[in-house]
């Protein structure tokens, strides 16, 4: 076997864990040796590798997956077939996305809170967009195939979730059937009209024409997204049925289900998007998945029904990026495992106590509370608990206990005064905040102004900074995610200028330098001259030079040596000598 000796796949990968095996291959945590770099490795199953057409269809995945670069899309870095002597494997490589699939986290942990599923579907449509506009239709988005990697008070970056596996993208309009899990062409022989096929995906998300065996666009993308998203909110798919035949006739048949019916306290609008998702007809859904992520991004604050069961008002109900948008949460000990039939109302999960996803208690009251609170300070000095009570009474939020006992430091006066509090707070007034900035890192800037502003901030300073990232994308915030901050305060951003600068090439061989072209986010042209002094393929001079900062997609001209090519010499031509003209015969006389 070709690299047996260093236990190496193609004589480059060092195996590691199984990350997972489905039907047709099995993909394992692997090392890049030459790089040092961590990906995985999705070889084929050996007696699918033997088939040369079997492999074809495989390494088709890796294509189209190629066409598609988005940083919540997983990104194919190499394929190949290692020969082991007896049979060959065929394998791609590809980026190792941390985490693990949407579908173990709600098993271990139960659904998601509303924020964090939220964040989920904006990620995904912003893969599905990248893979619209590559042409393509992934046609197989499910939790089993949607990466996340939650912080570790389970805050979700947007930028902690990837959509993968490509097994079944297609160009737009076609059918999602086949013969085998590969969509595989069929040998010669069995190229008859009435070969049989299946439909391909995963049963409890796919569209209804998808399940029909009919041409699929990217609006059967977003229903299975609809469905992805109904998982991540209630923990069961949306029609959980005994048999898959029972499934697909739901999916044609039964109107969308409406998860706040199973998680109450989900507000009205979210409800609107999941069912809009699901409905039957496609020329009803989201007709893009911009469209569907504007919806998202558009949802507005109020006093919904989500509201009222948390004990919220209007004035402090936070955006989806905010914790307190999260129904009441509930002990952990009390999630329930996913059913396998019909969904059940579910607490909302908690991760690492109230105290860790909410602001401080202070800052959470509602603004008639304070005035209450206030109102009871004027009227009786010093009787502080009666402020507190005030402020319960009148709309404050019960789930967080404040002392009502005053500090021992305090003291009563026996007359009212009218007198305002200090105006330099105390220490835990200082640190009061209510809204959490939100994962923006790799948002175009018009995503990321719409999502400060729905988690109740602003945008500070704008600054640019030169990088291969398209221009206008975030790079860095300030102060970093996760921070709690007051609702109002600006953040700073940095985004790509939208331009970079050529990097040094000169001395470099052609490939590495095109590669190092590519990288920077240039367009590299190759020309050759002979060149005596210098190894052939060695990049002589680029045009612009490098350190020459240019806009991205600028073409940039590579002079590569090669090969002088000597003459080789050769006798002139011999000229044959003239034959010589008899001057006459002599005839002799008679």
């Amino acid at each position: 076997m070709t690299g047996a000796a260093a236990g190496l796949v193609s004589g480059r990968y060092r195996l590691g864990p199984l990350l997972g095996s489905g039907g047709s291959a099995s993909v394992f945590a692997a090392v890049d040796t030459r790089t040092g770099d961590a990906l995985a490795l999705k070889i084929l199953h050996p007696e699918l590798s033997r088939s040369p057409r079997l492999r074809e269809a495989f390494f088709r995945e890796a294509r189209e997956a190629g066409r598609v670069r988005h940083p919540n899309v997983v990104a194919v870095l190499d394929v190949g077939v290692h020969d082991d002597e007896t049979d060959p494997l065929a394998w791609i490589a590809l980026e190792l996305a941390p985490g693990q699939t949407l579908a173990e986290y709600v098993e271990r942990t139960g659904p998601l809170p509303v924020p964090d599923a939220l964040t989920l579907a904006l990620a995904v449509l912003r893969g599905l967009a990248a893979v619209h506009g590559a042409g393509l239709i992934h046609r197989d988005v499910s939790p089993a195939n949607i990466m996340i990697a939650p912080e570790a008070d389970g805050f979700l970056p947007i930028g902690a979730v990837r959509l993968l596996d490509f097994g079944l993208a297609d160009v737009t309009d076609r059918a999602a059937t086949g013969s085998d899990l590969l969509r595989s062409e069929p040998e010669p022989a069995e190229d008859r009209p009435d070969r049989q096929l299946g439909v391909l995906g995963s049963v409890n998300y796919m569209s209804p024409e998808q399940a029909a065996g009919g041409s699929v666009d990217e609006r059967g993308d977003l229903y299975q997204l609809g469905g992805v998203l109904y998982f991540a909110l209630t923990g069961s798919p949306p029609f959980p049925r005994d048999t898959v035949d029972a499934v697909r006739r739901a999916h044609a048949l039964t109107p969308p289900p409406v998860p706040s019916v199973v998680r109450p306290g989900i507000r009205r609008g979210v409800d609107r998007i999941v069912v809009r998702a699901l409905l039957k007809d496609r020329a009803d859904r989201f007709a893009s998945a911009d469209e569907m992520r504007r919806a998202i991004l558009a949802l507005e604050p109020s006093a919904t029904a989500e509201a009222a069961a948390t004990g919220q008002s209007g004035d402090d109900h936070t955006r989806r990026f905010g914790r307190p948008l999260d129904s009441s949460p509930a002990p952990e000990t009390e999630r329930t495992a996913v059913l396998p039939r019909r969904p059940t109302p579910r607490p909302a999960p908690t991760r690492s106590g109230p105290a860790d996803l909410l602001p401080p208690p202070a800052v959470r009251r509602t603004g008639a509370g304070r005035a209450a609170g206030w109102l009871a300070l004027v009227l009786v000095a010093g009787v502080i608990a009666a402020g507190w009570v005030a402020a319960a009474a009148d709309g404050a939020r019960t789930s967080v206990a404040v002392s009502s006992t005053p500090s021992a430091t305090e003291t009563t006066s026996a007359a009212p005064t009218a007198t305002p509090p200090p105006q330099t707070p105390a220490p835990a007034e200082a640190e009061r905040t209510s809204v959490r900035v939100p994962e923006l890192t790799t948002m175009p800037l018009g995503e990321a102004r719409a999502a400060l502003e729905a988690a109740g901030l602003r945008v500070g300073l704008l600054s640019t900074q030169d990088s291969v990232r398209t221009g206008d994308t975030v790079l860095t915030l300030n102060p970093a995610p996760g921070t709690w901050l007051a609702e109002g305060d600006p953040v700073d951003l940095l985004v790509a200028s939208g331009s970079n600068s050529v990097p040094a090439t000169v001395g470099l061989a052609q490939a590495d330098a095109v590669a190092a072209l590519q990288n920077a986010g240039f367009t590299a042209v190759v020309v050759v001259r002979a060149e005596a002094a210098a190894p052939t393929g060695t990049v002589l001079a680029s045009q612009p030079m490098d350190a020459t900062v240019l806009r991205l997609g600028t073409t940039v001209t590579l002079t590569v040596a090669a090969a002088v090519v000597t003459p080789t010499s050769s006798p002139p031509p011999q000229t044959p000598a003239p034959t010589a003209t008899p001057a006459g015969t002599a005839t002799p006389a008679p």
